[in-house]
Formats: structure tokens, sequence, C-alpha cells
């Protein structure tokens, strides 16, 4: 028999509490819904029970957002999730909502929804409180740990995303990536990335991860783009390490130290004076006398870097990178140069001048410039010669033609050869038998050879040519042939016979 009383009180109970309570049938009609739950949705019990559906409730995109709950829960498995709601008025409010199946004789005839208010427990991680109990607004320090904190979490999952970053921290996105990379040197992005290369390092290193699990682990889509982050990672590793090294660089020491170094470093405090510089500074900027004391604007003013606006920046605490510049040299000569200044600090943790690593490129930039010279003009030459080249890989057996070997055997310019050179193209079988035995020759035994033979074009046209190929060995093995092929006349004939 049930106690109507107690039956009454429970549901005077239920009604009143604030946490959210209602009953969905089978059919995904609301059977009862408490006064928190009307409230929250702003509607009217008339309205809602025994008529509404829980996706007009929801609206569309909310309750595709929880079918997939709904559907669990219908299957008589309990559901706990979180999910953020905006309400009639237009504020946006955490929730947790348990589903739990109503369960008659093993059929599931609905189930009880219990959603509860969070959001006083999702105070955003910019505000805590004071020892009062009132919410307090967090320095700019302390938002900076939160976020690095949030990264560590995330060091095995994604990147949780800027936006993510400063709706969580009460900070816009701009004034969050200007703070942070002022902070760290480094934009957020890069920073997750080191503290994931740093975990990376550990497992390569003491637990005998290899690559491809790493890359895994720590979601890249594609092991190549570890490995190149990860030997990116050891490179900045490695020049850290020199300025970890460096940081107290005020003694005696650690100036002989720079002295030393192998690369032009120079060691200034913060009125721009000279503490220390390494030979190779002296070398690469002609510095035959005494720096130490002097000013580097004073004794350097035509060096791209001796900017005060640059290097009062730094001593701000940032760091400024320059991959390449043009500096002509004191000899009138053109030159390339490229450099990293950053700040050290002293023993009390206070900046007290700047580390200036620099590094004169200028002969690496003249062979790049005159390798793309020669490239050119070779390719000019072959053009003018009607030379046809071809390379063939014999590793992978891909084959490349350029533009005037094609217009030699007549071939579209998309034309993609086949892994057997221009075999193709000879019909007689001397000819073939010929061209086929000088390739294996010379992949086989390193022989190169020149000879010439008739072929037959794409379009049907019969042309003399003269074939000339080597090959490049690695380890006793062949990896590549390549050669040329170039049309002749009767008289080229009688030329490279008589010679």
């Amino acid at each position: 028999m049930i106690d109507t009383k107690l039956a009454a009180n429970a549901l005077n109970v239920a009604m009143h509490t604030e946490a959210m309570l209602a009953y969905w049938d089978r059919d995904l009609i609301c059977r009862f819904a408490n006064s928190s739950y009307l409230d929250w949705f702003g509607v009217k019990a008339e309205d809602m029970i025994d008529k509404m559906s829980i996706s007009e409730l929801l609206g569309d995109a909310l309750y595709h957002k929880n079918k997939k709950f709904i559907d669990k829960v219908l299957e008589g498995v309990p559901q706990v999730f979180e999910r953020l709601i905006t309400t009639p008025q237009g504020i946006t409010k955490s929730s947790r909502a348990t589903y739990k199946p109503d369960i008659v004789n093993g059929v599931v005839m609905g189930f009880y929804a219990h959603v509860a208010d969070v959001t006083p427990l999702d105070i955003p991680d910019a505000i805590t409180k004071n020892s009062k109990g009132k919410n307090i607004l967090l320095s700019n320090a302390d938002v900076m740990d939160k976020v690095v904190h949030v990264l560590k979490s995330n060091m095995l999952s994604t990147f949780p995303g800027i936006g993510y970053l400063a709706k969580k921290h009460f900070i816009s996105e701009s004034k969050l990536k200007r703070d942070f990379k002022e902070r760290y040197g480094k934009t957020i992005f890069s920073y997750y990335r080191s503290l994931q290369m740093e975990l990376a390092h550990q497992y390569l290193v003491e637990k005998s991860y290899n690559k491809n699990q790493i890359a895994f682990i720590f979601n890249f889509s594609n092991p190549s783009n570890f490995s190149q982050c990860y030997r990116r990672h050891l490179l900045e590793k490695k020049a850290k390490d020199l300025y970890i090294g460096l940081k107290n660089a005020v003694d005696e020491k650690y100036k002989m130290f720079i002295g030393q170094a192998p690369v032009a470093l120079a060691m200034i405090d913060n009125t721009f004076k000279f503490l220390a510089v390494s030979e190779k500074w002296g070398i690469d900027y002609n510095n035959s006398g005494e720096l130490i004391g002097k000013c580097l604007l004073d004794t350097m003013p035509d060096a791209k870097f001796s900017d005060v606006n640059l290097l009062n920046h730094c001593l701000l605490g940032n760091t400024n990178v320059c991959d390449e510049i043009f500096q002509e040299k004191s000899d009138g000569a053109p030159g390339w140069i490229r450099w990293d200044i950053r700040p050290w600090h002293d023993a009390q943790g206070e900046i007290g001048g700047l580390l200036i690593l620099s590094e004169d490129i200028t002969k690496i930039k003249l062979q790049n410039e005159e390798y793309k010279i020669i490239n050119k003009i070779l390719n000019k030459t072959n053009e003018i010669s009607r030379i046809g080249t071809w390379t063939r890989s014999i590793r992978t057996g891909k084959v490349l033609y350029n533009d005037v070997l094609k217009e030699i055997l007549e071939v579209p310019f998309d034309f993609v050869p086949s892994s057997t050179i221009s075999l193709d193209f000879f019909n007689d079988k001397d000819a073939k038998a010929k061209v086929d035995h000088a390739i294996k020759n010379a992949i086989n035994n390193g022989e190169p050879f020149d000879i010439i033979v008739e072929l037959l074009t794409a379009k049907g046209n019969t042309k003399k040519v003269f074939i000339a190929g080597y090959t490049e060995f690695y380890n006793g093995r062949c990896e590549k042939i390549i050669g040329i092929i170039q049309e002749v006349t009767v008289q080229d004939q009688v030329l490279l016979i008589n010679k």
C-alpha cells in the first residue's frame, strides 16, 4: 500500500529541488519535469508534460549532440556527461547530466534525467578565491603558469587551441599570444611542441621506443613530420644548452669559454659594452683590436644588429633571430649574415646584458647562387645544343627526361617514361639489344658508354641519335645512371667516328 502522504512529500521535494529532474518515456515524450527543469528551459508545465518531445525541448543542434547518450540509455546503459547549455535568457551554463534507464521486467520503458548546474564549479582559471571567499583576478604571470599547466596536461592528446585557452583563462586571444611570447620567447604552439619533444626524447633514450611509436603516441599523422620536429628540437636544445652554460657568464671562466667558442659569439652588458668575444667574432668582423669595455654601437656602427631599438627590445627579455640578411663587408664585397640575440641573466636573475651569436653565411649564399646560375646556364646550353638528358634511379626505377629529350622523342611534355629508359623507342632488334647491353654493362660493371643508333619517335619518325651514359656507385652498388641523347647528322657522325 502506497503512503499517499509520503508520496506527496516526495513529489514536493522533487518539484522544488535545485537539480533538474525529468522523466522521458520510450517515445521520448516528457512525462514529468520539476520546476528547475521548466525554469532552466523557460517552458510551462502544461506545454511540456505529456506533450513535448526531447528533440523539441533541446532543439536540433543540442538534441543531435545528446542523441548518442539517449540511444545508449534506451538500451539500458546509464549515461553521465557534461554539456554547455544556453538558456532562453541567453546565459551559457555548464551542466552535468545523468540518464538512468527505467527497466520493468527487462524492458526499458523510458529514462530518468538528472541535470545539475555546475557553473559555479566551472570558474575560469584566471579567477581564484581569496581568504574571505571572494573571487579575485589572478596576475598575468599566474595566468601564464596555468596555461603552461594545461599544455602539459594535453601533451599526449592534441593541442587545445588558442581560442580554448583564451576562454578558459578569461583573456583575449591577442593578449594571450602576446603575453605568452614575451614571457617564454616562443609561441604557445611552439612551446607545446617543445614539451612534447622533451617527453619524446625521454621515451626514445630511456625507454627505447622507436620514432614510429612516438609519432603515434603524440598523434603525428606522418612519422616523417615527427622526425623533422624532433631533429629541430635537438638543434634548439643544443643551442639552449649553450646559453644555459653561459647564463651566469660574469666571471672569467665563462668569459674564457666565450673567447674559445668556435662560433662568432659576443657578450655585452646592458649598456652594450663588450664583456667577452670569441676569436671567431674578431675574424668574421675584422676586429683585430681589443673590444672589451668598448661599446658595440661605437665599434660596429654598420652591423645590422647594432640597432639600439632592436637591442633594447632584447633587454626587455625578448629574443631576436634573423635567418639571413645582406650586409656589405668592410672591403666592399657582398656579404650575408644571420644572428641569434637573447638576454643573459646574473646571479640574482636580473637581465645583465645580451649574448649575440652571429654567423657569416656569405660562402653558403654565394654557393647557392652560383649553383642556380650554373644550373640555368646548363639548361640553356642543353636547349641550344639540343641535348636531351635522362636519369634513372636503380633503387626506385624512376626515370626522368628533360624537355629537350621529350622533343627529340616527340612525346608530350607530361609524358611519364618507363623504367626501361628509351628502349620503348627502338623497333630494330639490333639497336634495342645494343642499347640494352650498354645500360646493363654500365649498371653491373660501372662502364660508361657512348653509341650511335636509330630510334623511332612516338610520331613514327626515324632519327639517328648519339647516346652516352655513366653510373654513380655508392658502397660498391650502382645507385643511379645518368646520360644524354642527341640527334646526329651525317657530319656529326663522321666527327664522332674520327674522334
